[in-house]
């Protein structure tokens, strides 16, 4: 269960609109019990961590309905399951901090069709350390993203996993809306699988590097 709750879990509930913020600049919290201790981001629910020290036995971040969480900085780690998981169609911006998983995925986004509302997430890295040190190389990375439609965007950072560290594919290839992987930046590493893996047809559009007129077969 959560510690904390920001936002609304039904997002009519909020007849005013307005955004529930949470910030977070510093301290350190401890995510007791055997697992599902988390904090929980909901409709309309905005959390911003400039700083501080996170240690979960499961997640550390988790949002099941529409809601944005935006990291600047501090350290975050998750011994057990993903370090933050969407089942949502919220954002989440990752602009710098240090963010582990010792067992699982750093980010895992994943639709599920008994939530209609759901419609798959925005993932933003500018910045930050992105590790995984998950030894199950099949299955986990920094980023797992099974939803539709998919949106990652890496413009910075250093994303390090031993499977594929950036993996994503369509949950359900009927779907009209399109998704898009954007990758102009940052360091990417894969110990055993490849650095990016993509089995998606709806993708609308796919960049990878920026266009500088150089071509070098070993950095392209």
């Amino acid at each position: 269960s959560s510690i904390i709750d920001n936002g609304w879990v039904n997002g009519a509930d909020n007849v005013t609109g307005k955004k529930a913020t949470l910030t977070i600049n510093g301290g350190t919290i401890e995510f007791e019990g055997k697992n599902n201790k988390y904090i929980k981001n909901d409709d309309y629910g905005v959390i911003i961590v400039n700083g501080g020290t996170f240690n979960s036995k499961s997640y550390c971040f988790y949002y099941y309905q529409a809601g944005k969480v935006v990291i600047n900085n501090g350290t975050i780690q998750s011994n057990g399951t993903s370090t933050i998981y969407l089942s949502s169609n919220g954002i989440v911006e990752i602009n710098g901090g240090n963010i582990k998983s010792i067992n699982a995925n750093v980010i895992e986004n994943i639709y599920y069709t008994n939530n209609t509302q759901t419609k798959g997430a925005q993932i933003k890295i500018t910045g930050g350390t992105l590790i995984s040190e998950s030894t199950n190389s099949n299955y986990y990375g920094v980023i797992w993203s099974y939803a539709e439609p998919n949106n990652i965007k890496i413009t910075g950072g250093n994303l390090q996993s031993f499977g594929s560290t950036v993996y994503m594919v369509d949950y359900d290839e009927s779907y009209s809306t399109k998704g898009t992987l954007e990758i102009t930046g940052g360091n990417i590493e894969s110990v055993y699988k490849s650095s990016v893996y993509v089995a998606a047809k709806n993708i609308e559009l796919i960049t990878i590097g920026t266009k500088d007129g150089n071509i070098n077969k070993d950095e392209p």
